[in-house]
């Protein structure tokens, strides 16, 4: 017998992302206006956890003959945020790779605090992070990628039969803008007028 499975592939979520430069670095808020809440809360009232990776990817214009090769990838970040639902408490739970765990009863609480990230600091260091001050402006690549049910461990070598349902948003370009440092020079060390 031939055992056939196909991966189910739902349609993208849309991604907004919003960067604002500050003295420490780019502040960074990404969120979706559709989130596939509803999947993701029936899995957790089933007992199951759900998860969503924030992938961060900062690019730069390389100068020169090494141009012709395509932008340079030159830091990545991965949030991975992993949600539960609390029977004794009766309040979800959300786990993230960033800070302390978050409990609330509130499910627009849980909506917003699972499925978007905000005043989340990229320092100055990280987005110039090769050292070139000057040449082309660098650029972030920002997606989503929620798994409304996501195996526990004992049964991750499933995931080749695609039985974990993935919902991505497409990827979002977003450019760095230049910020200002507290002592009146922008971020790229040049004095400010």
């Amino acid at each position: 017998m031939l055992l056939l499975c196909a991966a189910v592939r739902s349609p993208a979520m849309s991604l907004e992302a919003r960067t604002d430069p500050g003295p420490d670095g780019v502040t960074l808020d990404v969120r979706t206006d559709a989130p596939p809440a509803q999947a993701v809360l029936r899995t957790l009232d089933s007992g199951m956890r759900a998860e969503i990776i924030f992938t961060i990817q900062v690019y730069r214009h390389p100068e020169g003959l090494i141009r012709l090769l395509g932008d340079r990838l030159v830091q990545e970040i991965r949030i991975t945020r992993e949600a539960r639902w609390d029977a004794f408490g009766e309040q979800y739970v959300v786990s993230s790779s960033l800070g302390p765990e978050v409990r609330t009863r509130s499910i627009d609480e849980f909506v917003r605090r699972f499925f978007g990230i905000s005043n989340f600091v990229l320092p100055w260091s990280f987005l110039r992070a090769d050292g070139n001050q000057g040449g082309s402006p660098s650029y972030m690549m920002v997606r989503l990628q929620v798994r409304p049910m996501k195996l526990v461990s004992a049964l991750a070598i499933l995931s080749f039969l695609h039985m974990e349902q993935e919902i991505s948003s497409a990827w979002a370009r977003i450019p760095i803008p230049d910020g200002v440092n507290t002592n009146g020079a922008n971020a790229d060390g040049a004095a400010g007028n």
